[in-house]
């Protein structure tokens, strides 16, 4: 397990696919911080949801178009939600082969546990300081929580505030401690793995 250290520090650009708009933000700040290189992040959504992002064909399409339009791409990494469905990620690695098939670069799926939220709630002192001082840390197997997300708004609601994923999953990742998160969190992991190393 890599802790304290920087992922990758040389330069390298990468093609980012998610699924959803809330991602579209905090996932470049996640690696911008954790990774510390110069490279460049280009992202793109997959269409609408896990559906498309599901779909080799979508997901070819998406990735011929960044590398048409960034020619220093060198990987493509895809993160979609298991949203609770353990057999989405058995799909994810068969659409990985799939699209690998049509896409000049390496392709590599991050299927994050239940959620992406998921990885915010790993670390409560970024909680702290986007929620409030008063938010209790969240214990046991954060990969298991079924909807990390309604866990984070009711965390927001509890400090008597609301909760934008687009907006506060940005505050969340700028505030990120990574060997944290990392540690307690074998998605988070996999998806630093495939994006920074």
């Amino acid at each position: 397990m890599v802790h304290g250290q920087h992922w990758r520090s040389s330069r390298v650009s990468l093609g980012l696919i998610v699924e959803g708009k809330a991602d579209k933000r905090p996932l470049p700040t996640i690696l911008r911080i954790c990774c510390q290189a110069s490279g460049s992040v280009h992202v793109r959504r997959a269409g609408n949801g896990v559906g498309d992002a599901l779909n080799a064909a979508k997901v070819a399409g998406v990735a011929r178009s960044l590398l048409s339009q960034h020619s220093d791409i060198d990987r493509v990494v895809v993160c979609i939600d298991l949203d609770g469905r353990p057999e989405r990620h058995a799909l994810a690695m068969q659409v990985q082969a799939g699209v690998r098939q049509h896409v000049t670069v390496p392709v590599t799926y991050c299927p994050a546990e239940q959620a992406v939220e998921a990885w915010f709630l790993c670390d409560e002192n970024a909680l702290r300081q986007v929620v409030g001082p008063r938010v209790s840390a969240v214990s046991g197997d954060v990969s298991a929580l079924a909807q990390p997300s309604k866990d984070l708004r009711r965390l927001f609601n509890k400090a008597g505030k609301g909760y934008s994923k687009v907006v506060d999953n940005l505050h969340l990742a700028e505030k990120l401690d990574c060997a944290r998160v990392s540690g307690r969190s074998p998605s988070f992991r996999t998806f630093l793995q495939a994006a920074c190393s």
